[in-house]
C-alpha cells in the first residue's frame, strides 16, 4: 500500500525496497508518497517486469560504487519506464544559504542538485538537508533524495557519456574516461577500456554475468574466464552506450554483450544464455572473418589494449578471436608467411627461421600466448660460398656457390651409342646451370645407363676440382632437392663406394669448416657400415655410430659419438674444427665433440665428398658444398644456412617430427640415389614435417630397443611439447632369423608403448608382407585396441603390393631377393602412410 509522508519526511525511516514518489492531487498541493516495496512491484513494475531488473542495474551503474537508496533508484526507474528523461545534473547546492536560489529558479523536469553544504532551507516540504543529499525536480515539484549518488556520474565516476538499460537512458555532461566499460550484477563498474586504450579493472577478480574479468599482472591486459554455470539467472544490463563504443542492443533482451560495426549494426556477441551468437552466417569484424557458431563452455579470453579479443583460451568462438581448439601444428606453413599464432605452442622459439615464397622471416619473440615475426634482416650471402670471403678454400655445386660465378660447373659422363661421353655443364648468368644442356645429355644416353658427375669444378678460383671415376662417381638426373638438380649417392648396402675427391687441398686441422647443402637419406647405420658424407683430412662425419641414430665423427683412428640427428628434409650439414674440438652441424645447430688433441695438429690434407673408405655408403643428395680455411662463427653458419634456404627453397619452419623406425627396408638397403620411403613421404604429406630416418639394415626389434630407443626417449623428454608421430616397420629380421614370433610382437608392442609414453601423439605400424606373418600383426595389434595406434597393411589383398595370387618376385616393385622394396614400392608405402597421417593431422587440427 502507499501512504502520504509527513510534511517533513525522513527517507531514512523507509525500509529497503520501498519507493518515494511525487503525487499531485487535483486542485491541491503536491505530496510525497511512501510506497511499500511489495506494492511497488505491482504498481510500477508490472507492465515492464521483463525490463525492470536490467534497468535497475543500469541506474546502479550510473551510481558506480557509491551506494544509493534503493527507493531512489526505483523512483528513477519509474520515470525512465514512463518515457520521461530521468535527470539532468545541474551542480552543487548550499542548503544553508540556498545558493543558488532554487526557490526563485525556473526549474526544468529532471533537474538534479546535490547538497554541498548541509542546511535547513525548506524545499518541497523538506527542511533538513545533509551533505550528499539531492533535490530533484520531477512532475512539477522538488523531491528529496537522501545520500543521493546520481551526481557521482558527473563528478567522480563520470565514466560513460550515456547509459541505456531497456528503454531508459542516463546521460552525463561528458566525462571522457571510458571508451568501453563492463558492469557487475549489482551495477558497479568492474572494468573497461579507457579512451587512451588502457584497460582498467576495479578489482583483480570481478564477475560480469558469465564473464570473470581478471587483471593480468604481467602485461596489463585483461582476461575473461567463461563459466557456463554462471549463464543462468543473469542480471546484467541489456545495453550500454559508452561514448562512441557500444555493447548490447537497446531493450531487446537478446544480448548480454555484443560487438557492433561502425554503422552500429550488431555483428556478433554473447547471448543472454552465455552462447556466442552471430546474426548472419558470417561477419567481418576488423580483419577477422567469423563463421556462425553457437557454443558454450569454459576457458580464458585475452583482450588487447583496444578491447579486442586477441587470444581465446576458451572453447567458445568470439568475434576477433581465432578458435582456441587449435593443436600444436601450425597449418599450411609452406605456403604462407608466419603469424602470431606460429608460437611456442607450435614449437617455434626466438631465433627460428621461416622461408616462404623466397622470403626469409625470423622469430623475434615467442611464448604460448603468441609470437612476433619479422623479415630476416641480418643479411644472408648471395650464395653460401660468399660467407667466407678470402678464407674460402673451395666451392663446388650444381649451381653457383659464389655470387656472380659463371663457368664450368660439372662434367657429366654417360654412355651413348655404346661409347663413353663426357659433357661439361656450365653455370649461366643468373647462377643456375645450363638445364637444357643437361637435359639433352640425359635424353641421349643409352637406356639403363647412369649419368654420373665425374668432376665438380672449383668455383673459388683456387683450382681444386673434385673428381671421380665413372662407375664410382655420384649420379645426376635421378633425384632433385625441391626440384633443383642434385648429385646422389647410394645409401645403406651400397655395392660400391661413390665419391668425388681432391687429394691436394689443405686446411689447418685445428681450424676449418666444411658445409654440404642438400638432403639426407638417413641418420643411422648398422654396426661397422659407417655411412659417410664429408671427409676433411682424416676427419669424417659418420651417421649412426653403433646404431645410435646420431651424427658422429671419425678422426682416422677412433669413432666419437655425437648428439645431433640428420633429417631427411633439405638443409645444411657440416663439420668444423675450433678451440680443440670438432663440431658437426645439422642445420644451424652445432654439436661439439671432443677428439684427441693429436688429431688437431698440423694440416688436414685432402677433401672427399661421399664415402672415403671408412664406409661404403653416403647419405647425401647434394646441391653444393664449401670448404673454408677457418672455423666459421655462428653468424657465418647462420648466413650460409639462410642463403641455402633461399636458394633451394627449404622449409626450416617444419616443426612436427615423424620418426621412421625400421630395418633395411626403411634404411634404403640396395636402393640407389637415396630413394627410400622416408625420403619420399614428404611428397605426399599435406603438412611439412621433419622426417628422421632411424632405419638400420639388419636391425631386429631387440636391437632397436637396446641401441636406438634410449636416444629417442631422451629426445622426446628434452622437448616434451613437440609434436611427434612415428612409423615402425620391424619384424622381418626377427621372423627370418628364427626368433620367437610371440617375443617379436611383444617387442613391437613394447616399442609402441615406449613411444606413446614419451609423448608421441600417434604410432603407425607397417605389417609384414606374407599372409602368415601378417596374421601375427593382426593378432597382437588388433584394430581398435589402442586409439593411438594404427596398423597399416599395404600388402593385404587388393593393395598394389599384395603378393597374393602372384608367382615369383614382382620385379616392378621388389629387388630380386623379394624382401627389399624398389623405389616404386617405396612410393606406394610412402603414399599409403601419408594418406593415414594426413587424415590424422586434419582430425587433430579440428580438435
Amino acid at each position: 500500500m502507499s501512504q502520504e509522508i509527513s510534511a517533513s519526511p525522513r527517507v531514512a525511516q523507509t525500509r529497503q525496497g520501498d519507493a518515494i514518489a511525487i503525487s499531485r492531487r487535483i486542485g491541491g498541493d503536491p505530496a510525497l508518497l511512501h510506497i511499500d516495496a511489495v506494492d511497488f512491484e505491482t504498481q510500477v513494475a508490472g507492465k515492464a517486469a521483463a525490463r525492470t531488473e536490467s534497468a535497475a542495474l543500469s541506474a546502479q551503474l550510473a551510481v558506480g560504487a557509491i551506494a544509493a537508496e534503493v527507493a531512489a533508484a526505483k523512483v528513477m526507474i519509474t520515470a525512465g519506464l514512463s518515457g520521461d528523461p530521468p535527470l539532468t545534473f545541474r551542480g552543487s547546492w548550499d542548503a544553508s544559504t540556498n545558493t543558488p536560489d532554487l526557490l526563485a529558479s525556473d526549474p526544468r523536469e529532471g533537474d538534479l542538485w546535490i547538497v554541498s553544504q548541509a542546511g535547513t532551507t525548506e524545499i518541497g516540504g523538506q527542511k533538513e538537508w545533509n551533505t550528499g543529499d539531492a533535490a530533484w525536480y520531477h512532475n512539477g515539484a522538488w523531491a528529496y533524495f537522501a545520500r543521493a549518488g546520481w551526481a557521482a556520474v558527473a563528478q567522480t565516476i563520470t565514466a560513460i557519456s550515456a547509459i541505456r538499460a531497456g528503454s531508459s537512458e542516463i546521460r552525463t555532461p561528458g566525462s571522457q574516461k571510458w571508451a568501453v566499460a563492463w558492469v557487475g550484477s549489482t551495477g558497479q563498474v568492474l572494468g573497461g577500456i579507457l579512451h587512451d586504450g588502457t584497460p582498467q579493472f576495479s578489482s583483480d577478480d570481478a564477475l560480469f554475468g558469465p564473464l570473470r574479468v581478471k587483471r593480468d599482472p604481467r602485461s596489463g591486459e585483461g582476461t575473461m574466464q567463461i563459466d557456463a554455470a554462471r549463464t543462468r539467472n543473469l542480471h546484467a544490463t541489456e545495453a550500454v552506450h559508452a561514448g562512441q563504443a557500444r555493447i548490447g542492443t537497446a531493450g531487446s533482451g537478446r544480448w548480454l554483450a555484443a560487438w557492433v560495426d561502425a554503422m552500429g549494426a550488431v555483428m556478433g556477441g554473447i547471448g543472454r544464455d552465455g552462447s556466442p551468437l552471430f546474426p548472419g552466417a558470417r561477419a567481418q569484424i576488423g580483419p577477422v572473418r567469423i563463421e556462425q557458431e553457437t557454443l558454450r563452455g569454459t576457458g580464458v579470453i585475452t583482450l588487447d589494449q583496444s578491447g579486442a579479443v586477441i587470444a581465446n583460451g576458451s572453447d567458445l568462438t568470439f568475434p576477433g578471436a581465432h578458435s582456441p581448439a587449435r593443436g600444436r601444428i601450425a597449418d599450411k606453413v609452406a605456403r604462407r608467411a608466419p603469424g602470431y599464432r606460429d608460437d611456442e605452442r607450435c614449437g617455434f622459439r626466438a631465433g627460428d627461421l621461416w622461408q616462404a615464397d623466397r622470403t626469409l622471416y625470423t622469430c623475434l619473440k615467442s611464448s604460448a600466448e603468441g609470437a612476433i615475426w619479422d623479415l630476416a634482416r641480418d643479411g644472408a650471402g648471395a650464395c653460401p660460398g660468399d660467407v667466407f670471403g678470402t678464407d674460402l678454400a673451395g666451392a663446388w655445386g650444381v649451381d653457383a656457390m659464389i655470387g656472380g660465378y659463371t663457368g664450368p660447373a660439372f662434367d657429366v659422363t654417360t654412355i651413348a651409342g655404346g661409347a663413353r661421353q663426357v659433357t661439361t655443364i656450365s653455370i649461366l648468368p643468373g647462377g643456375r646451370h645450363d638445364a637444357d644442356a643437361l637435359a639433352r645429355v640425359l635424353v641421349m644416353r643409352d637406356t639403363g645407363s647412369p649419368a654420373e658427375v665425374t668432376t665438380l669444378y672449383d668455383q673459388s678460383g683456387r683450382n681444386h676440382p673434385l673428381t671421380g671415376t665413372y662407375g664410382n662417381a655420384p649420379r645426376i638426373g635421378a633425384v632433385t632437392v625441391n626440384g633443383h638438380a642434385a648429385i646422389s649417392f647410394d645409401a645403406s648396402g651400397a655395392r660400391q663406394r661413390r665419391a668425388l675427391a681432391n687429394a691436394e687441398i689443405s686446411v689447418p686441422s685445428s681450424s676449418f669448416t666444411a658445409l654440404a647443402f642438400g638432403k639426407w637419406t638417413a641418420t643411422n647405420s648398422a654396426l661397422n657400415e659407417n655411412i659417410q658424407l664429408l671427409t676433411v683430412g682424416t676427419f669424417s662425419t659418420i651417421s649412426g655410430i653403433d646404431e645410435d641414430g646420431r651424427l658422429g665423427v671419425h678422426d682416422g683412428k677412433t669413432f666419437f659419438r655425437g648428439a645431433s640427428r640428420q633429417k631427411c628434409n633439405p638443409g645444411m650439414a657440416g663439420i668444423s674444427a675450433a678451440g680443440g674440438v670438432v663440431s658437426v652441424w645439422s642445420g644451424e645447430q652445432s654439436d661439439p665433440i671432443a677428439v684427441y688433441p693429436s688429431a688437431l695438429e698440423g694440416n688436414a690434407t685432402g677433401f672427399t665428398l661421399g664415402a672415403s673408405g671408412v664406409g661404403q655408403s653416403c647419405n647425401g643428395v647434394l646441391t653444393g658444398v664449401v670448404l673454408a680455411r677457418r672455423a666459421a662463427t655462428e653468424t657465418d653458419f647462420s648466413r650460409a644456412y639462410r642463403s641455402g634456404a633461399l636458394r633451394w627453397d627449404w622449409t626450416p619452419q617444419a616443426r612436427p617430427r615423424l620418426w621412421a623406425i625400421g630395418d633395411s627396408r626403411t634404411a634404403g638397403y640396395l636402393s640407389e640415389n637415396g630413394l627410400t620411403w622416408p625420403t619420399m613421404i614428404s611428397d605426399y604429406l599435406d603438412q611439412p614435417m621433419t622426417v628422421i630416418n632411424l632405419g638400420v639394415s639388419g636391425s631386429k626389434t631387440e636391437d632397436f630397443i637396446s641401441m636406438t630407443l634410449p636416444g629417442v626417449q631422451d629426445d622426446l623428454a628434452r622437448d616434451p611439447d613437440a609434436y611427434n608421430l612415428a612409423v615402425i616397420w620391424l619384424g622381418i629380421n626377427d621372423f627370418a632369423g628364427g626368433r620367437n614370433k610371440d617375443v617379436t610382437m611383444q617387442n613391437i608392442r613394447k616399442i609402441v608403448a615406449a613411444l606413446l609414453e614419451g609423448g608421441v601423439q600417434h604410432v603407425w605400424v607397417i605389417s609384414e608382407i606374407f599372409a602368415g606373418d601378417q596374421e601375427w600383426f593382426w593378432q597382437y595389434l588388433p584394430c581398435g585396441e589402442n586409439p593411438d595406434l594404427t596398423l597399416v597393411g599395404p600388402f593385404t589383398a587388393g593393395m598394389p603390393l599384395s603378393p597374393f595370387g602372384k608367382t615369383g618376385v614382382d620385379t616392378i616393385v621388389w629387388h630380386p631377393d623379394g624382401i627389399h622394396p624398389l623405389p616404386s614400392a617405396g612410393r606406394v608405402i610412402a603414399s599409403t602412410l601419408a594418406d593415414s597421417i594426413n587424415a590424422f593431422i586434419v582430425r587433430d587440427l579440428e580438435r
